[in-house]
């Protein structure tokens, strides 16, 4: 009962990390968010990025977060993003505003 599961691959051309060149990018993630308060969602995500780019790990972190709607057509969100490898920052923040037009 309002709980929902995300599963999301991307696939794309990114610039190398000499940003001389370009190589192949693609991005996993699995998710599991649930509605609490009435209006506030709440995640949590396993996320991973890896390229073709030779002599690089592939980035991974469990992260975690919110979503909450202001109105109809604006919601706020923030979250917290932990990696799990050496190849991922140890712990990064992000936050944001969407507006649908």
């Amino acid at each position: 009962d309002c709980f929902h599961l995300g599963l999301e691959i991307a696939l794309g051309q990114e610039r190398n990390s000499a940003n001389n060149g370009y190589v192949v990018g693609w991005q996993n993630s699995a998710s599991v968010d649930h509605v609490i308060f009435e209006t506030v969602d709440v995640y949590i995500e396993y996320a991973t990025h890896a390229t073709t780019e030779s002599h690089t790990q592939p980035r991974q972190s469990i992260d975690f977060g919110f979503t909450y709607p202001v109105t109809d057509d604006i919601a706020v969100d923030s979250g917290v993003f932990i990696g799990t490898n050496k190849a991922t920052p140890d712990i990064e923040w992000t936050s944001g505003v969407s507006f649908r037009f």
